[in-house]
């Protein structure tokens, strides 16, 4: 998970990473991998990967995206997919 707070606007500041690893269904993930994939995206400002609880497999990734327009879901996956293995 990722470190931060949020200030008294109630705007949120990302400190660091508590851990720079999680594991979806027994496979390591990286979450600087799904970012570095995605900054190659036109559309994408930036982004952050995080693992988040999955009664299943663990973790699976959650990605919070900042794009320049609108961005639907179905797009950034099959983007990502063309890049992670």
């Amino acid at each position: 998970g990722d470190l931060g707070y949020f200030d008294d606007d109630g705007f949120l500041y990302l400190n660091d990473r508590r851990v720079d690893m999680f594991t979806v269904g027994g496979r390591n993930v990286y979450p600087a991998e799904i970012e570095s994939a995605l900054a190659e995206h036109p559309n994408v400002l930036s982004s952050l990967a995080v693992g988040v609880p999955d009664g299943d497999l663990g973790q699976v990734p959650h990605v919070i995206v900042q794009a320049a327009t609108e961005m639907d879901d179905a797009g950034v996956i099959a983007f990502l997919s063309e890049r992670i293995a």
